[in-house]
């Protein structure tokens, strides 16, 4: 909702409540004594706070505070005080609180201070903006294109636009560009006239005007005047507008009807009314431009690139839209405005002579280093001195390029200058080279935004705690963390909506009730997304806990807390459905011992939340819709960081392994695909993703872990359905380009090539696993038959070996119901399917024996050993020799045959002595 907020109702601190993450002000005049002292305090859950105000006044408040001993040990410390370097005056007035589904704006005409934000002579207009009600989001982009055009003008100090990416970051909602139509408007690129006549092509019948300075001439009226042409002007005065009656009257006289009212606040009438506003009134149409801009050529005729920075509100509505600016407003006409005594004020403005010695522009401290950036080169082994609070500061070396110095502070003075305050610089001896600045602490300011927002325990997912208290607390940070679900995606698009109750297993959630584009918006959604930690933005908790995978925590500077023993237990369980976890519940009642007791029930719930945690991811990589919403990056990201998670749960047994083997299996399907025929996330991401992805799985070493889960899943007794299901894909992921199973993954996995073999052995013994209605089907089903038309029998068989006969008993595969058309094909192809099944099940398959009973004296037989034939095949009174069977081995078998002979081969060998 948008308010033309009365003046006398309006005090800006009430604005402020709420739960937010940054905080940016615009201001002209900055009264930091006000800001820490009245407004401070309620910002103090704000992580970060920005005030912009104009350079040459904010330059003359902090040299004041330096000249009186003010130190403002929280300026650029806890809260950033930066100037707008702009030529004229950066006079735009704009507050904007964030957070990451919400905002508030306002935008209006008074400075931070008393009398700007707690007086009732100000015009403010406000905007909230919430991911449920995002008809505002144009104002809210339109107040960033300010704020980062500023920033590309090079009118803000480089540690501020780096502390506006971390802004820009805890408002993921609001794009750097795109606003359509916005009804705030600044003057960065085209004036504000221009714009109110690009929004005004209808005929004007009556302007109305106010504000407390006019230029000498009065030349802004003149414009407004010559360019609406309004049949009737209406100039708004009160007794502290600063107006040079004589070319107001002047400029009055070039309108049809002109006439001149004095306003004051209705019940205060000793305000001074700071409010500016132009109004125009059509037939049926009227339109409003007010903001931060005064009735002069600097303000409201040109743009930035010779005149002020403001911004402003151009509003349309219909006869009488805009009628609550006066309802709190007396208006005496007045026959000329000479009789009230008005004048221009003269400018407050010093002229300062250009200084023969550097000035001090801004200051940074990073750790030991205080950097001092000046308005021109500093002469290398000029004399340079610093003091804070009249003491100087002591250091190690001292750097110089350019307009650059790098100072490398004392442990102590270095300390001192964290507590804040300014820094004093003086060149030689002269008491009069000397210049100032506060110290912007980055590390300080954005402590708090990490502080704030802090998952304590995501650092910890590389090794998970075993401490009962920490594995919940890390539990709980990865629900607020990732998006794993359509619930979880529910809590991000609809927070303040319960999702609705799911029945059975999976979701009850209805895809066309989530708002896709609103989830995509959301920090939480973005925090997957690639972004460079050197660019001044704090790390997301995605990055965070991929940095802690594949270990890289250190280089970015980010270490897992110290585990605090003594923190109160949460309630694990509070999360999900109502799973048992194996029969734990069963056995508590028999437990005598009350301690042991409380133990296994908090035990009980910690495996009954993580079983429901990775059940609700395992069942959602299978919803086709979810996937394809969240997108092949957000998804592998996703399969990452589980793949971690789900190898450590089941080395502590923290969950059921029958839900921790599902999940994997639905990893591995996600990522590389099915024999089913799915598509893996790798085969359907976009060029510039695949490589992302790419990267990601290879860091967190996701084949590794998949690999090493295959082997510890064989010692695992699984019901059939699973065991087949794992059976199945380890086969796909065997002979799958994409999982890349060969001699380079092995090595990394086993560089001394110890445990190569028997890994492989392992994934042999899956792979080959089969039931004997697997076995029987794959042999008879080509033929047409089902497993129940044949046997099998023993029998003795004589074979001819090196010139002699010999007897043996082998198993005789008997079909005896009758095979329409048997061709000696298809009994060759039969024995080679027998082979196949033999092999797989560890079985001799050097002698193959078919009878084919229903056909009569039909049979088939493979003979590896025989000396006159190897194949031989008789269909009716026709024998058919041969000497080879080619069986149709799997391609699987084959690379596992070729790693196990390059494993053989880099076995170490042992020395027996």
């Amino acid at each position: 909702m948008t308010e033309s907020a009365v003046p006398s109702q309006l005090v800006v601190p009430e604005l402020l409540q709420g739960q937010w993450s940054s905080l940016v002000i615009l201001t002209f005049g900055a009264e930091l004594g006000f800001f820490e002292s009245s407004l401070l305090g309620q910002l103090s859950q704000v992580p970060l706070r920005v005030i912009l105000a104009d350079g040459e006044q904010l330059g003359a408040k902090l040299a004041e505070a330096t000249a009186t001993g003010q130190r403002w040990r929280r300026a650029n410390r806890t809260y950033v005080a930066g100037p707008i370097r702009h030529q004229r005056s950066a006079h735009a007035k704009v507050i904007m609180l964030a957070a990451d589904r919400e905002g508030l704006l306002v935008v209006g005409s008074g400075n931070l201070g008393h009398d700007g934000y707690a007086s009732p002579g100000e015009l403010w207009s406000i905007f909230r903006y919430h991911d449920e009600s995002p008809g505002h989001l144009p104002e809210f982009v339109a107040a960033r294109s300010l704020i980062d055009g500023m920033a590309r003008r090079g009118l803000l100090d480089p540690p501020v636009v780096e502390l506006l990416g971390d802004v820009w970051g805890t408002a993921p909602w609001i794009p750097a560009a795109g606003a359509t139509d916005p009804l705030i408007r600044h003057n960065l690129d085209q004036s504000l006239i221009e714009q109110l006549a690009d929004k005004v092509t209808w005929p004007v019948h009556e302007l109305v005007a106010y504000a407390p300075f006019h230029d000498p001439e009065c030349a802004a009226l003149a414009e407004l005047i010559t360019r609406f042409s309004p049949a009737k002007v209406t100039a708004l005065v009160s007794k502290g507008t600063s107006v040079d009656p004589e070319h107001l009257n002047s400029v009055l006289s070039r309108a049809p009807t002109a006439s001149t009212e004095v306003i004051t606040v209705d019940e205060y009438p000793k305000t001074y009314i700071h409010a500016k506003w132009v109004h125009l009134l059509g037939q049926d149409r009227e339109a409003l431009l007010s903001g931060s801009a005064n009735l002069s050529r600097s303000a409201l005729l040109r743009s930035a690139e010779t005149g002020n920075i403001e911004v402003g509100l151009i509003r349309e509505g219909g006869r009488g839209d805009f009628t609550s600016i006066y309802e709190h407003l007396l208006r005496t006409p007045v026959a000329d405005a000479g009789e009230l005594g008005l004048r221009i004020r003269p400018s407050t403005e010093k002229e300062i002579g250009q200084p023969d010695h550097p000035i001090l522009l801004w200051s940074r401290l990073d750790g030991k280093a205080l950097t001092l950036v000046f308005d021109r080169e500093v002469e290398t082994g000029v004399e340079l001195s610093a003091t804070i609070g009249g003491v100087v500061l002591e250091y190690a070396s001292i750097q110089t390029d350019g307009t650059t110095v790098v100072v490398q502070l004392t442990d102590k003075s270095a300390a001192m200058v964290a507590e804040g305050g300014a820094v004093e610089v003086h060149f030689g001896d002269d008491e009069d080279a000397a210049c100032h600045a506060w110290p912007y602490q980055l590390a300080q300011l954005r402590g708090r935004l990490e502080r704030a927002g802090r998952r304590e325990h995501l650092a910890r997912i590389s090794r998970l705690p075993d401490n009962e208290t920490e594995l919940i607390e890390l539990l709980h940070e990865l629900e607020q963390s990732l998006i794993i679900d359509a619930a979880t995606a529910w809590r991000v698009a609809k927070p303040t909506v319960p999702p609705p109750e799911a029945e059975g297993e999976g979701s009850s959630i209805s895809w066309e009730d989530l708002d896709w584009d609103r989830v995509r918006r959301n920090s939480r959604y973005t925090g997957y997304l690639p972004r460079s930690h050197g660019s001044g933005a704090a790390l997301s908790d995605i990055q965070l806990i991929l940095a802690a995978i594949s270990g890289r925590l250190g280089r970015l500077g980010v270490f897992p807390p110290t585990p605090d023993r003594d923190e109160d237990e949460s309630d694990l369980a509070r999360e999900g459905g109502t799973e048992s976890a194996d029969s734990a519940e069963e056995h508590e009642d028999e437990l005598e011992d009350e301690q042991a007791r409380r133990k296994l029930s908090i035990s009980t719930k910690g495996r009954m939340a993580w079983n429901r945690f990775i059940r609700r991811y395992a069942v959602a990589t299978r919803d086709d819709k979810f996937v394809e919403e969240m997108g092949p990056l957000v998804t592998a990201t996703n399969a990452a960081i589980f793949s971690n998670l789900l190898e450590q749960l089941s080395e502590n047994d923290y969950a059921d392994a029958h839900r921790i083997i599902e999940a994997q299996l639905a990893v591995w399907e996600l990522l590389w695909g099915s024999p089913a025929g799915r598509d893996g996330v790798l085969e359907i991401a976009a060029d510039d993703e695949r490589s992302e992805i790419a990267a990601r799985l290879s860091e967190a070493e996701v084949q590794a872990a998949a690999l090493r889960a295959m082997v510890r899943i064989y010692d695992h007794d699984l019901d059939e359905a699973l065991s087949r299901a794992i059976r199945d894909q380890v086969r796909h992921l065997i002979v799958d380009h994409e999982f890349g199973l060969d001699e380079r993954l092995l090595q990394a996995l086993d560089p001394q090539g110890s445990r190569t073999p028997t890994m492989l052995a392992v994934l042999t013994e899956i792979a080959s696993t089969s039931s004997q209605q697997e076995q029987g089907d794959c042999v008879l089903s080509p033929l047409g038959l089902s497993r129940f038309a044949a046997t099998r029998e023993v029998a003795e068989v004589r074979r001819s070996r090196a010139g002699r006969i010999t007897t043996l008993k082998a198993d005789v595969l008997v079909i005896r119901e009758h095979v329409p058309g048997l061709s000696s094909d298809d009994v060759r192809a039969a024995l080679g399917r027998l082979a196949v099944v033999r092999r797989l099940a560890g079985l001799d398959y050097s002698y193959l024996r078919i009878r084919f009973e229903g056909n009569g004296r039909d049979v088939g037989i493979w003979d590896e050993g025989g000396d006159e034939w190897k194949l031989l095949i008789q269909i009716g009174d026709k024998e058919i020799e041969g000497l080879a069977l080619d069986p149709p081995w799997p391609d699987w078998l084959f690379v596992l045959d070729e790693l196990r002979d390059w494993a053989d081969a880099r076995r170490p060998i042992q020395v027996v002595a």
